[in-house]
């Protein structure tokens, strides 16, 4: 597998009786998240450099989250929650379930009773890349029953690394209390073929999302690099032929070398090229004059030929491979935009040139509310939901307050949007 630094490729660990993966936790069986057990940490590596895809996971989840969660008990709205709910800061519990949701597909949650088993402690956050699925040893079954939850942010070690927890799985769904102190609350979507863990919604995409990272590292690169040749310089061969007879004649008559000769020769050779470089390159020197000489001779047939420097201007199409590397990553941000399941209008990812209209972000959001709520709402909030009923033995639902909205001119003027 591709090491987490320099990112994984997206992709299930497939389906296996004897998971390939063996943890440091010898009684029990790790189903590998990822061909190399790093999913969640090669999504973050994947996903950290790109300029648009965290801001659409944080608009999903704003959109998801609309103005916020409202709590009801046994049918009735209730502006005080219970104490569980308070105890377990359960808005921030639902913002980090939501969050790692929307990453990876997936969320946990730790549920702790107290020491009679009798009164439930509260449900806490847990983060879900600190988390991987279960067998035991002798569980010949291929469906989780255990949680593990440790460090796997890099490399497991026998010698590097404290041995991981382990915990039962927690199913509120069945209306009753868990049976352990501590047990794991794991919710995740159903994917075809993936087991137990489904892949991103946004996997299909992330060539283009890599390809989108690397358009504004090659034009840095180019400047960086190849935006100094800027001249080619032609120089005829009888010019340093002719210097290099005059150094010579000179070195006779002051008893010189031959060998000296040539040191001198080299050393004005280089002194000329340099002062001409220097003389082409640099904002001082702009608006300076360069004065070259031209030598001719007559050849036997009378023509007439010249030796001269000729300084040629090397085109490096700059703007033609820039305008190049933008139209490759807009096409990589609208090929993006599709992988995230969110419309172009609502990613702030509009057609170059134009800002998307009223009307088409208004459409747009009600779509997304009609389309792409209820599932997470069904996953992560209901079942939170179902455990908190399950533990305090009220009916207990979640919902968030996101209104639909309707075009300016629909609305009286008393309720129209005002600058």
């Amino acid at each position: 597998p591709i090491p987490p630094s320099e990112g994984g490729i997206l992709e299930p660990a497939g389906i296996s009786a004897v998971p390939a993966y063996q943890s440091v936790v010898t009684s029990f069986r790790i189903f590998p998240w990822g061909l190399g057990n790093t999913m969640p940490i090669d999504i973050m590596m994947l996903l950290k450099d790109d300029n648009l895809s965290r801001p659409i996971l944080r608009k999903q989840l704003g959109l998801f989250w609309g103005r916020g969660p409202q709590v009801s008990f046994d049918g009735s709205p209730s502006e005080t929650p219970p104490a569980l709910l308070l105890r377990s800061q359960w808005k921030k519990l639902l913002l980090g379930c939501m969050t790692d949701y929307f990453h990876t597909s997936c969320a946990a949650a730790l549920v702790i009773m107290n020491a009679d088993m009798k009164t439930p402690s509260s449900v806490r956050y847990l983060p879900v890349w600190q988390v991987r699925l279960a067998v035991r040893d002798d569980d010949p079954g291929i469906v989780p029953t255990h949680a593990v939850v440790g460090d796997f942010s890099g490399a497991f070690s026998t010698a590097a690394a404290l041995e991981p927890s382990v915990y039962p799985l927690y199913d509120p769904t069945c209306g009753e209390r868990p049976s352990a102190p501590v047990s794991v609350m794991w919710m995740q979507d159903v994917d075809f073929f993936a087991n137990p863990y489904p892949l991103p919604v946004f996997a299909g995409g992330q060539e283009w999302i890599r390809r989108a990272i690397e358009s504004p590292r090659i034009i840095s690169s180019f400047i960086d690099n190849n935006m100094s040749i800027r001249w080619v310089i032609h120089v005829p061969s009888r010019y340093w032929d002719d210097l290099k007879a005059s150094i010579l004649a000179s070195a006779v008559k002051e008893k010189k070398t031959p060998a000296q000769a040539e040191q001198i020769f080299k050393a004005e050779q280089k002194r000329i090229i340099d002062e001409f470089v220097n003389m082409l390159s640099g904002q001082k020197n702009v608006g300076k004059a360069i004065i070259l000489q031209t030598a001719t001779e007559i050849l036997s047939n009378n023509s007439v030929y010249e030796y001269k420097w000729n300084i040629e201007q090397v085109d490096l199409k700059v703007g033609d491979f820039i305008k190049t590397m933008i139209e490759i990553s807009d096409s990589a941000d609208a090929k993006k935009t599709g992988a995230f399941s969110l419309h172009a209008a609502l990613a702030n990812v509009g057609q170059t040139g134009r800002a998307d209209s009223g009307s088409e972000q208004l459409y747009a959001y009600n779509n997304h509310l009609f389309s792409s709520v209820s599932i997470p709402q069904m996953i992560v909030v209901d079942t939170l939901a179902d455990a908190f009923s399950a533990l305090s033995g009220q009916r207990i639902s979640i919902r968030f307050d996101r209104p639909i909205q309707e075009r300016q001119e629909d609305l009286s003027s008393s309720d129209r949007l005002s600058a």
